[in-house]
């Protein structure tokens, strides 16, 4: 399998990828990011497990500037594991990359407003504006478990950029660029009590039978309020 998904919608994008990592055990994925040096690439092809396991490569790039035509030749010499290309911007379809795969996800962004700037919305503390994108995004069809769940992707990331450097330097290049520029705006404490914010909500969207969409609302309300004492 010479397998590539790509595209701008990122949640779509890592669902695809963690539910063609679950076809793998830990021990056969090799996996690389952004520019990676060719023999480092070659070997990646090359080393075989000891267990006999059907093994991948994956290879998770956040600007197409990465994948060189060196790259492309040793794609398409080696057929001895499987590899996956992630890729996490859009490729037109006479893109000379896609010629080298046998199966190729596309995945464009949805024209309803994106989970992104509600997040920005949140961070600036504009409850007018984050209540609008709120609503709009009920209206294109958005789930409320849904938005409560990028919430905490969002803020565990902004935890893990204040608390974790190691994690965080893991990030995917994509995740990290949305949320390099509000870190800065929460202290440990603000980050810590919204995560348990959202934990509570997310007990009670799954237990109870309050309104989902009132829930959530009052979630970001308690965001767009908070602070933390100086």
């Amino acid at each position: 399998m010479k397998k590539i998904i790509y595209g701008k919608d990122l949640n779509s994008i890592l669902d695809k990828f963690q539910e063609i990592k679950s076809n793998y055990t830990p021990s056969s994925i090799s996996i690389v990011e952004d520019e990676v040096d060719l023999d480092i690439f070659s070997n990646l092809f090359n080393s075989l497990s000891m267990f006999g396991d059907n093994e991948i490569v994956v290879w998770k790039v956040s600007d197409k500037k990465y994948i060189t035509e060196d790259h492309l030749k040793l794609i398409k010499e080696y057929n001895n594991k499987d590899f996956l290309l992630v890729c996490f911007v859009n490729l037109p379809k006479n893109s000379k990359i896609l010629k080298y795969f046998t199966s190729l996800d596309k995945f464009e962004e949805k024209e309803k407003t994106k989970i992104f700037p509600l997040l920005g919305a949140l961070t600036k503390k504009n409850k007018h504006l984050s209540v609008n994108l709120y609503y709009k995004m009920l209206q294109e069809g958005s789930d409320p478990i849904y938005i409560n769940s990028m919430f905490f992707y969002q803020y565990k990331n902004i935890l893990h950029g204040l608390t974790d450097s190691a994690t965080y330097a893991n990030l995917n290049p994509f995740v990290k660029r949305n949320v390099s520029s509000e870190i800065n705006m929460y202290r440990l404490e603000e980050s810590v009590n919204i995560i348990n914010e959202i934990y509570s909500v997310d007990k009670k969207l799954k237990t109870t039978a309050l309104d989902n969409e009132l829930l959530v609302l009052n979630l970001l309300l308690k965001i767009v309020n908070s602070k933390v004492p100086a």
